[in-house]
């Protein structure tokens, strides 16, 4: 069963797979797996830093190619390392645009100002190749690279690693 982490008073936690879906869709079908696990952890760290409260509720694990969502990695490998199509929550395809029923959605169920912080992380990170994120979130002093272990596998990356780490990470560059 997947463990999950406790929500702290403030704005509400997501699941992975939701944020994910957020992510797929704003990307027009263009993100693959790879893209959307690591925009997802990048947006959690900085709503952990910004707003001190956790973005997802979802466990965050070190695996060998960097820090991972176990439910969301399980739930996007079908896509290998294609462009993922269609949505898990609102049933439709990402690549479609104009849909109002799915901004509809999104805006129902992700609020403000969470979905700024996905938006925001987007805009900066989104350009980016999969491989390029991944080597952000290796870099010496990353959460990753603390807690990582060859070898080791179930090792949870703690939220306050990621907040401390994306706490300088905002000092350094005001982007987000």
């Amino acid at each position: 069963m997947e463990e999950t982490r406790q929500e702290r008073p403030g704005m509400p936690s997501y699941s992975a797979t939701l944020l994910a879906d957020y992510m797929i869709a704003e990307g027009n079908g263009r993100l693959t797996p790879l893209h959307v696990i690591k925009l997802v952890y990048i947006s959690h760290g900085y709503t952990l830093a910004i707003h001190k409260t956790p973005l997802t509720h979802d466990r965050i694990e070190a695996w060998r190619y960097g820090p991972v969502f176990p439910v969301l990695y399980y739930a996007l490998k079908r896509h290998g390392s294609m462009p993922i199509s269609n949505l898990y929550y609102c049933g439709t395809r990402a690549d479609v645009n104009g849909i109002r029923d799915r901004g509809d959605f999104f805006n129902d169920v992700i609020k403000e100002p969470a979905r700024d912080i996905l938006d925001r992380v987007l805009h900066v990170y989104g350009g980016l190749t999969g491989n390029q994120l991944s080597a952000l979130t290796h870099k010496k002093d990353t959460p990753w690279k603390r807690y990582y272990k060859e070898g080791q596998m179930n090792i949870v990356i703690p939220d306050e690693a990621i907040q401390s780490h994306y706490e300088k990470l905002i000092k350094n560059d005001k982007r987000i």
